[in-house]
């Protein structure tokens, strides 16, 4: 998702470099660099983080509808909650 975000929103010189730099196990370090660089600037990493608070908010909703239910049991709700959080929560 994230490589896709990058290509809609670069032109066609991050095209190319993106398609110099993946999959190519001899890429140096500079034009990874380039790359990380070009995901920041394009505002597709920002567009990505925005996509995962989304699904994860929307995620809390639901799993608070279930809890107001009672559905699920609150220590599965509570794993799930944990789960979450550590699919959605990195630092950068």
């Amino acid at each position: 998702m994230l490589l896709a975000l990058t290509w809609g929103r670069c032109g066609d010189a991050g095209r190319r470099l993106l398609g110099s730099v993946l999959a190519n196990p001899e890429a140096t370090p500079e034009q990874i660099g380039e790359v990380a660089a070009l995901i920041e600037d394009c505002g597709a990493r920002a567009a990505h983080e925005e996509i995962i608070t989304t699904h994860r908010n929307a995620g809390s909703r639901a799993l608070e509808q279930l809890r107001s239910e009672g559905v699920v049991s609150t220590a599965s709700l509570e794993d799930l909650t944990v789960l979450a959080d550590l699919l959605t929560h990195r630092v950068s």
